[in-house]
Formats: structure tokens, C-alpha cells, sequence
């Protein structure tokens, strides 16, 4: 028993000696009041004061692209030359990645692609030479279907007359609407990738200019007010930095009328990998990595670390209360339960209750700041958890999955991050049926699939679980060994 009591003791006075000489660092750059520090979480008012106390750094969409535009109309004079033909170059990653590259490409002011200079034979030829060139350009450029972003394409003997010539490596992208996760996982993820070997061996580098499908559209959408598409145009402008000295360039704004040819242009990626680690753990790691780091940069948020006591251990908890299927049906009751925490105490976020009341808009300035300063992450699966990619490395994940059970990505960036994530305990307890999703109880596919709700006592386990240390590094479990009554950590363990 004695022994049994000194290794056990041993345990602590090893986490606590590693936590207290990384609070030194940790201090210098987090200071105590980001989040309101309190030893309970059950003061109704803490919503509005750590949602105020969060450090968004409001950013006007138009100011972000400041000085990184190319209108074609006011800045490009150079006609393209006479004679060019259009090449589709060797892709040997096309199968797994897409990013192929297309020379002496014009695109019409409305977004249509024109092949110049080469027949029918040659292009089907070196279409169906890929089936996965052939899925992504029938995907972005000769789509029949009536949701997809598509530009349209056509063959000419010439380029357009009148046409622009800009020299360089660009890259185009069609925006994935209405699901910031897919915009990031299928336009944002593949370009992150091929910065890092093996893709940047091959994939166009330096990238010059950005060519956004319909720029000038979603910065005016944006303008009125659409959160959305505000969302993927700063995660556009963020994959920017990864490009020094890049820009964007425009040609749907007032009065253009200009057809534009490019040197070299990568087709967008309507279909390519979501996110995967088709290409390894090392690539991954590093892709998120940059582009977590620039979105801190960009945006003026200090690298995060997990909160430690006395600092209260935060939590965020989203029931998808605003979506129309796999929500939580008994998010205020879980909410309440929640606060009641006292052991540790838990200081809560309830995002649907932000969402509802305006004070959160999922933008995302909004999304990095709010998601760098969560500890735990209590969310049913959906795109929100896009955004997990800016949690303090070492913060936890408990994604629930619902009756339906789909699949995870967050496990990559888990990964990446060294996330406690939990997809096991899994804590819902009843089908509910949606009247927005089918009104049914069965899973019927992604669409049609009813809400459910939360088991709290499944709920509080799931939580407790995080007490369990997984490194020396691991910050959570010292919220457990802390007494909050007396404010400072025990000097020895219970024996039960």
C-alpha cells in the first residue's frame, strides 16, 4: 500500500514539476484574463463574458485584400501573344491529387475556360489518358449538373480578341458554396499540400496569382452580409500567405470586358482529396501546420496552449441546434448540466446559444479566436469541426456521432495535434425524428437523418475520461488533480 502510494504520488509531483515549469513560458504569452477566470460555471452572465473576452480581431473583407489585387482592367495591358496553344502538362500525381497544370489557358470575363489552338481529339485524348483528370475536369469546366460551381469551357483557333496576357504560375479555384468545411477540405487542403515534398516537386511553384471564380460576386455577397461566404474568401486570403508576394486577380468587377490568357494556370480542384493522409502523416502535419500558423498571423492571435488551473478548463459544447438534421435534441438540458460541473468546474461556451443571439457568426476571424482558446470541444459531427485545426495542441475532442454514425476526418488533424479525441463513448440515448430531414427515425443517408439526444450520465463519463493522462505534456488532467476549494493542488492522493 505504501509503495502503491509513492508511485502514485510520484505520478503527480512529475506532471506538476513538467506543468509549473511550462507555466513560465506559457504565461509570458497567455495571460490569465483571455477567458474569464472563475471557480464555477454556472453564472449565466459567463456566455457574454468570455464571448466579449475573446480577442476577435474583426477584419473587413475588402481591407484583407487590400494591395493584393490585379484588376485586369486598371493593371493588365500586355495583349497575350500571337500563336499560343494550350497544353495540358504531365500530372504524375493527377490520381491521387489533382493539381494539374494547363499552359496558354484564357478565361472570359464570365469565368469560361477557352482551349486555344488544339482539336477535339487532343483534348479527349488527354482527358480520358486520366480518369481523374477526366472526374475533375468534368467536375469544374463541363458540369451538367445544376448545384456545381462550373465555369463552362470552349475550343478557338486563337485567343480571344482583346485578350490580356499575364506571365507566371497562377492557380484557379471554383469555392465550394454553402459548406466552409468542403470549401477548406476540397479547394483549400490540396494547394496547403503542395507547398511540402513530395507534391511540391511537381505541383506549380511559386504560386503568382490566385484566380477566384466569380471574386467580385462573393465579396459583394459578403458585403450584404453572408457569413459564408465571407468565411471561404478569408480562408482563400489566408492560403495567400503561404505565397508571398501573391495576389489575386479580378475580372468580373464593374466595367471588365476583358478575356485574360495565363502562362500557366492550375486547374481548381473540384473533386480532389478531402483532407486525407493520402500522401502520409508527414505531409499532412506540416500542411496543417502552416496554415494554422499564417491564419495566427493573419489574424493576430498568439499560438494557444491549453488552459491549466487556476485557470478554469474551457469548454465548448455545439449541439447544431441552427442546422437541419444530427441535432441535439435536449441541448439546454445538456447545457445546464453542464455548468453544474464542479469537479473540475468547467467554464462553458453553448455555441448554439451564440449562434442564435448573434454574438457568433462563424466567421472566421471568429472561428480561429474561439477555437484557440477551446480546451474541450463537445460537438455532434459536421462541418463546424472544420475549425478544430486551431485548437491548442493537446486540447480534446469529443465528437459525437449520433445514431447515423458517419465518418471522421478530425482524427488527421488529432493527429497532427496531438488531440484527445473521443469518438467512442459516442453519449446520445434517443432518436429523434427531424421534419427538416426526412421526419424520420431511420438513417437514410446523409439528407434524411433524424436529431437525438444526449445521455448526460454517458456524457459526464466521456468527459472524466479526459482526467487520464496520455504524455508529461498532457495540460487536461491537472484540472483533476487541482482543489479548487482551496485553490491549490492536492498534496496527496485519496485512496479509495
Amino acid at each position: 500500500m505504501v509503495k502503491k502510494r509513492w508511485v502514485g504520488n510520484s505520478v503527480v509531483i512529475l506532471l506538476l514539476a513538467l506543468f509549473f515549469f511550462r507555466e513560465i513560458i506559457v504565461d509570458t504569452f497567455f495571460p490569465l484574463g483571455t477567458w474569464t477566470r472563475t471557480s464555477s460555471s454556472t453564472d449565466p452572465s459567463l456566455l457574454i463574458q468570455r464571448s466579449a473576452a475573446l480577442p476577435v480581431a474583426p477584419v473587413p473583407l475588402r481591407q484583407a485584400f487590400a494591395g493584393r489585387t490585379l484588376n485586369v482592367s486598371d493593371r493588365v495591358l500586355e495583349l497575350a501573344p500571337p500563336g499560343i496553344r494550350t497544353e495540358f502538362e504531365e500530372n504524375r500525381n493527377v490520381d491521387g491529387y489533382g493539381l494539374t497544370v494547363v499552359r496558354n489557358a484564357c478565361f472570359l470575363p464570365g469565368g469560361e475556360i477557352v482551349l486555344v489552338n488544339i482539336t477535339d481529339e487532343y483534348l479527349n485524348q488527354t482527358l480520358s489518358a486520366s480518369p481523374k483528370l477526366q472526374e475533375l475536369w468534368s467536375a469544374g469546366y463541363n458540369s451538367t449538373c445544376g448545384w456545381c460551381q462550373k465555369t463552362g469551357s470552349q475550343l478557338s483557333p486563337e485567343a480571344p480578341e482583346g485578350a490580356r496576357w499575364i506571365p507566371g504560375n497562377t492557380t484557379h479555384i471554383l469555392p465550394y458554396l454553402g459548406n466552409v468545411f468542403h470549401n477548406f477540405a476540397e479547394r483549400i487542403w490540396p494547394h496547403l499540400a503542395s507547398h511540402h515534398p513530395p507534391l511540391n516537386q511537381t505541383a506549380m511553384q511559386p504560386i503568382n496569382h490566385f484566380l477566384i471564380h466569380k471574386f467580385t460576386t462573393w465579396i459583394e455577397q459578403a458585403d450584404a452580409g453572408n457569413h459564408e461566404r465571407e468565411n471561404f474568401m478569408l480562408q482563400f486570403r489566408v492560403l495567400a500567405e503561404l505565397s508571398p508576394g501573391s495576389d489575386f486577380v479580378v475580372m468580373d468587377s464593374a466595367g471588365q470586358n476583358h478575356p485574360v490568357c495565363f502562362e500557366r494556370i492550375t486547374l481548381s480542384c473540384s473533386s480532389c482529396d478531402r483532407m486525407s493522409t493520402t500522401l502520409g502523416h508527414q505531409v499532412f502535419s506540416a500542411s496543417i501546420t502552416s496554415y494554422r500558423e499564417a491564419a495566427f498571423k493573419f489574424f493576430g492571435v498568439p499560438e494557444p496552449a491549453v488552459s491549466a488551473p487556476p485557470r478554469p478548463l474551457r469548454v465548448a459544447f455545439y449541439g447544431r441546434s441552427d442546422t437541419r438534421r444530427r441535432r441535439v435534441a435536449n441541448a439546454g438540458e445538456v447545457m445546464e448540466h453542464l455548468r453544474a460541473w464542479d469537479s473540475p468546474p468547467l467554464d462553458i461556451l453553448f455555441l448554439d446559444e451564440l449562434l442564435s443571439d448573434k454574438r457568433y457568426n462563424q466567421t472566421m476571424p471568429e472561428a480561429v479566436a474561439l477555437f484557440s482558446h477551446t480546451d474541450v470541444l463537445v460537438t455532434v459531427h459536421g462541418a463546424n469541426t472544420w475549425a478544430t485545426m486551431f485548437m491548442p495542441r493537446r486540447a480534446a475532442v469529443i465528437e459525437i456521432y449520433g445514431p447515423c454514425g458517419p465518418g471522421t476526418w478530425i482524427d488527421n488533424v488529432a493527429r497532427a495535434l496531438d488531440l484527445k479525441h473521443d469518438t467512442t463513448s459516442n453519449p446520445w440515448r434517443d432518436k429523434v425524428a427531424s421534419p427538416l430531414a426526412g421526419n424520420t427515425t431511420q438513417c437514410e443517408g446523409a439528407i434524411q437523418t433524424p436529431d437525438f439526444t444526449l445521455d448526460t450520465i454517458k456524457l459526464d463519463e466521456a468527459i472524466a475520461k479526459l482526467a487520464l493522462p496520455t504524455g508529461p505534456l498532457d495540460r487536461i488532467p491537472l484540472h483533476w488533480l487541482y482543489d479548487w476549494k482551496k485553490r491549490a493542488y492536492a498534496t496527496h492522493l485519496v485512496e479509495g
